[in-house]
């Protein structure tokens, strides 16, 4: 950026570099927004003629090994002074101007180097390791030119790690040596010597311990003078390993048993033909996907040769199927389940060495089927589908549709597609048509390949009876006004650990406390709501349990994406793992002993993650290995959670009545609108909208962050079959009632669950208040786009949302967001004469011809009770 564009003060200014996602970064230690000025970095501009220090390099810090390379370079009148100052110490030491440091509270080491004129390389290593902190400054003529600080981990002169990996029955022996000396090292059980070799200073090495009782165990390592020794535990073979918890053959309500017959496989509401494609068709053959083998000159279709049903149950359908096309023939397995999922396995094989240009799957719908798209998991990747051509990046999930449904295609990986920055997906709208592409890479020189991939028809299953009024509120909240007069609208609260201390740490299933959980739940249950405990599944806090040590290296996601949550430190981990089996038995000895009904899940999504010691991961055509996303096993741990809650409710959990539909278990989970039904159909409930905390936190308002098209329709339920709730999050110190009922416009109209965390109580109430009067509990629920029949309800669909509820006495109660910041218009034709406005400003008139119109101010809501004629 050249500074004469940018309008800075002539001596400095402050500056943050924030990146905002799931986990937002930052550069400077900012606490509760991006724009927490006081702070910031601090960048101070030097007038031209002053001395200047140039460094490049701190060597490796984080080892306490610093290497502090520069020049000066004069400008002044006198050479240049320099000073470099190095603190390491310990972080929480008490520092006491003119006694130094505080001997009692940590260890500190100092270092200054200073020059005149020139610079000579500035080499430190602190031996202390007590020491995790390290503060540098460099001060050129006695001013402070930069300060920087950051942690360190001392390494001795001699180490010895000892990695675990009990499943695989193998210890890793790695000794590292500063001399640079053969390292001997031996193992014993205390007894005797299991284990003796000498092995390089920097080697590694694996030993078969299978035969090794469980038990305690020492390594001892020499190198010359040096000696190290570790002790560690192996495991005793575990009582969670391999259970079948929540493996039942059983169909979970609301789905249906599968039927197959002849090349048909129905499920709910859906039904998967095939007939000359080794892809199904769906929709009366409305949805005809097709994978094309394309050359240089010509593409051509794979045809079904043969088809075989191998096995079928109410829970799942598995066929073979063969096909061919342009001389590459095609063997392969599908597998359907309940949910509707067509998971594929294609073996690609060619006679002779061919070039291919590549591979498509590709399907044609007309317009009306395909409005919408979205993606996940980038959360900014949805909206209408434009005119003409577009191309998005590679996407586990991705998916076209309409408000109604729509097709999705999931993948595990990116081995069939180019760099993720190509196009792999593609969308063609012209002539009332839409033409919806996945484009799977080509290959030089094909010889053979497997290709794998997912196909599922929206929604998955039906919504609640009465999704469109569903609402939640945290049990914690129940000392405000604001629990206890929402509990007859809620179907179920959620337990957190700040209001409740059942788990003393954030990432711990194993460490629960199960006296207080029971109690929240049972207080929860007599106010006749479900009640749900707290989990971050996908995550454990290190050192929490024995397993968490024991099993670290076969559970954690690579690489390693470790993370800091109450002063606890927690680790990434991959369900492909055994940990899905540590964790199921967890969830269902939690259930079991405090009666909640079901978890609510803090992300499931599957991690990036290239550990080869649980099957992740695959090696690229440059011999580089790359991350694969367990979909089908994320898929298997809400499905088995789901099951496992089923199952323990029908075995005498005390669940609260069911007033709105439900199916009888809870599981709730949070994807900050990265939905993705293959993953998360068994899910009874989703929630999103926390994407934008850290943007309104900085002052941002969903009058700017949102508009429908954003919304839609990755914050429905309607397209996706499972009730979506948006947790809505205002600024208070900008209006909080003008801002909830911005939020309120987007939410209501959609059916869209409620989440009134955040939101302004008094609003929230009389909402809720105006649909319990009217009686939405027993009317028909229509979303935007479908009006009850004979009434027309004209609007701009991009700016205004309408839902409605109908009673069967002929009521209607219209939900009008103006979701935008314009006023606008709706007429409503067809109903009888006479408004009754029972929230909102909106301004009503009755024009010449017997229509109804509605004035809408900017980014608010208006519920209007109407009468058909």
């Amino acid at each position: 950026m050249p500074r004469q564009n940018l309008a800075l003060p002539q001596d400095g200014f402050r500056f943050n570099v924030f990146h905002q996602g799931a986990q937002p970064s930052t550069l400077a230690p900012v606490k509760n927004s991006a724009a927490e000025v006081e702070n910031f970095a601090e960048i101070r501009l030097l007038e031209s003629g002053r001395n200047r220090f140039f460094w490049f390099g701190l060597g490796d810090p984080a080892t306490g090994d610093f290497r502090l390379p520069g020049f000066l370079l004069g400008g002044g009148a006198q050479p240049p002074q320099a000073a470099v100052e190095l603190m390491v110490f310990k972080r929480g030491t008490a520092f006491r101007e003119n006694t130094g440091f505080d001997e009692v509270d940590g260890a500190l080491e100092t270092y200054e180097q200073k020059a005149n004129g020139s610079w000579r390389r500035l080499k430190f290593r602190t031996e202390n390791r007590a020491c995790d902190w390290f503060e540098l400054t460099y001060r050129i003529d006695g001013e402070i030119q930069t300060r920087l600080n950051g942690p360190l981990a001392v390494r001795p002169p001699l180490a010895l790690q000892v990695r675990k990996f009990p499943a695989a029955g193998q210890i890793e022996i790695v000794p590292e040596s500063d001399s640079g000396a053969p390292v001997k090292v031996e193992i014993s059980d205390g007894a005797k010597t299991l284990w003796a070799e000498t092995v390089p200073a920097a080697g590694t090495l694996k030993i078969d311990c299978r035969a090794w009782a469980p038990g305690q165990y020492r390594a001892v390592a020499e190198a010359g003078k040096d000696r190290v020794e570790t002790a560690f535990t192996l495991p005793a073979p575990p009582a969670w390993r391999g259970n079948r918890l929540g493996l039942d053959a059983e169909v979970l309500p609301p789905f249906e048993p599968m039927t197959c017959s002849g090349r048909a496989v129905t499920v709910w509401n859906r039904r998967y033909q095939w007939n000359d494609s080794v892809i199904f068709t769906a929709a009366d053959g409305r949805i005809a996907p097709q994978l094309v083998l394309m050359r240089s000159d010509r593409k051509e279709s794979f045809r079904l040769e043969d088809f075989k049903v191998l096995k079928s149950s109410p829970t799942a359908v598995d066929l073979a199927v063969t096909g061919r096309a342009d001389g590459v023939e095609l063997h392969g397995t599908v597998r359907i389940e309940y949910d509707g999922l067509a998971w594929f396995e294609f073996d690609l094989a060619a006679a002779e060495p061919l070039a291919i240009e590549g591979l498509a799957l590709e399907t044609e719908l007309p317009e009306t089927m395909a409005t919408l798209f979205h993606g996940a998991p980038l959360r900014s990747l949805n909206g209408y589908i434009p005119d003409g051509t577009r191309q998005y990046p590679w996407q586990i999930y991705f998916w076209i549709g309409t408000p109604a449904g729509g097709l999705g295609f999931v993948n595990e990986s990116r081995e069939w597609f180019d760099t993720p920055e190509t196009a792999a997906f593609a969308t063609e709208k012209a002539d009332g048509r839409v033409r919806f592409t996945v484009a799977f890479r080509g290959r030089e020189t094909f010889t053979r390949g497997k290709l794998t991939f997912g196909l599922q028809l929206t929604p998955v299953k039906p919504l609640p009876r009465r999704s469109s009024d569903f609402v939640t509120e945290n049990w914690g909240n129940r000392s405000r006004d604001q629990f206890p007069q929402l509990a007859k609208y809620m179907d179920f609260t959620t337990v957190w650990r700040l209001n409740c201390p059942y788990m003393a740490k954030i990432c711990d299933p194993g460490g629960i406390d199960f006296a207080p959980l029971a109690a929240a739940v049972a207080d929860s249950h007599a106010r006749n709501v479900a009640a749900i405990p707290y989990f971050a599944p996908l995550s454990f806090t290190e050192n929490a349990q024995p397993e968490f040590v024991d099993y670290y290296e076969e559970w954690i996601q690579t690489p390693v994406n470790r993370w800091k949550s109450e002063n606890t430190i927690q680790v990434r981990c991959c369900v492909a793992s055994e940990y899905l089996d540590y964790l199921l038995w967890q969830l269902d000895r939690i259930q079991r002993n405090t009666h909640c009904d079901g978890f609510y899940f803090d992300g499931a999504f599957p991690v990036a993650c290239s550990n080869a010691l649980h099957g992740c991961g695959y090696v690229d055509a440059e011999g580089k290995r790359q991350p694969t996303y367990a979909v089908r096993k994320i898929r298997e741990f809400l499905r088995r959670s789901a099951m496992i809650a089923r199952q323990n409710n029908r075995a005498g959990n005390r669940a609260a009545e069911n007033r709105f539909g439900s199916p009888p278990y809870q599981v709730w989970i949070h994807i900050s609108g990265a939905v993705a039904p293959p993953m998360h159909s068994f899910a009874t409930a989703m929630f999103a909208g926390e994407w934008f905390k850290q943007a309104i936190k900085a002052g941002a308002n969903y009058d700017t962050l949102l508009t429908i098209e954003k919304f839609i329709p990755r914050y429905l339920s309607e397209p996706w079959g499972i009730p979506n709730y948006f947790l809505a999050i205002i600024n208070k110190d900008s209006d909080p009632v003008r801002h909830t009922d911005t939020a309120l416009a987007y939410i209501i109209p959609h059916g869209t669950g409620l989440y009134p965390r955040y939101l302004d109580p008094g609003q929230v109430r009389r909402v809720l208040e105006a649909k319990e009067r009217f009686g939405t509990a027993d009317a028909r629920f229509y979303p935007p786009g479908t009006p009850p029949e004979g009434i027309r309800l004209e609007a701009d669909p991009k700016q205004v949302a309408i839902g409605a509820w109908e009673r069967p006495d002929g009521r209607i109660l219209l939900a009008l967001g103006n979701c935008s910041a314009q006023p606008q218009t709706v007429v409503c034709r067809d109903a009888a004469a006479g408004v009754e406005a029972v929230h909102g400003r909106a301004q009503c008139s009755a024009s010449d011809d017997g229509a109804q119109r509605f004035e809408l101010p900017p980014d608010s809501l208006q519920l209007l009770i109407i009468q058909r004629k």
